[in-house]
């Protein structure tokens, strides 16, 4: 399963998020620049994670390696801490509000 998502482009939207919240970018703006870089990978028989940092700056020069993290998968399960959400704290309280209903 990791190989098969690491085969996709599911960060992309990580990696959206992350313009937005730390270039200021409008959702809008940062979804198009995604965009571009996800086809460029695609023209380059790369993956998001395989892309090295100059060749993202050249997308938006103020992209920095903080950025390449969203490409992770493990950092986007980890992040993911809302309710219901997919990071080891929040499935944990998941298991714990369940044991407590069901059992």
């Amino acid at each position: 399963m990791a190989e098969a998502v690491n085969n996709s482009n599911a960060t992309a939207t990580d990696f959206t998020n992350w313009l937005v919240q730390n270039l200021q970018l409008s959702f809008r703006e940062a979804y198009h620049l995604t965009g571009k870089i996800v086809a460029y990978a695609d023209e380059n028989n790369k993956k998001l994670h395989q892309l090295k940092l100059t060749e993202l700056q050249k997308f938006n020069k103020k992209i920095n390696k903080e950025a390449k993290k969203t490409f992770s998968i493990k950092e986007s399960i980890k992040n993911k801490k809302s309710f219901g959400g997919t990071s080891p704290q929040s499935v944990k309280q998941t298991i714990k509000n369940a044991i407590k209903k069901y059992l």
